[in-house]
């Protein structure tokens, strides 16, 4: 039986308690991470330098803005350098 556009199939509906947007996940991981912290913390000093060094960016992506990149930004002589750039590497050359 297929559906019709519009029904799941679920005649009950979502369940109440369905986060159901990114914003509303960000504040539940947010609200676990923050109950969890003191736990953390103490996880934190038995991780080898290594395994610090990786959990450290994982959750610095988290609370560190990403990189910005607008090419509109960009002077005439940096999107020429860019281009050549461009070029050189898909002819298979550096620089």
């Amino acid at each position: 039986m297929a559906f019709k556009k519009g029904q799941t199939g679920n005649e009950k509906g979502r369940p109440v308690k369905v986060i159901n947007s990114p914003e509303a996940l960000r504040n539940e991981i947010h609200s676990f991470l923050a109950s969890q912290l003191r736990t953390v913390k103490k996880d934190w000093k038995v991780l080898s330098p290594r395994d610090r060094v990786t959990m450290f960016e994982r959750l610095a992506r988290y609370v560190l803005p990403g990189p910005e990149f607008d090419l509109n930004k960009l002077s005439e002589k940096d999107l020429d350098i860019l281009i050549t750039r461009i070029k050189h590497k898909l002819d298979g050359n550096e620089g």
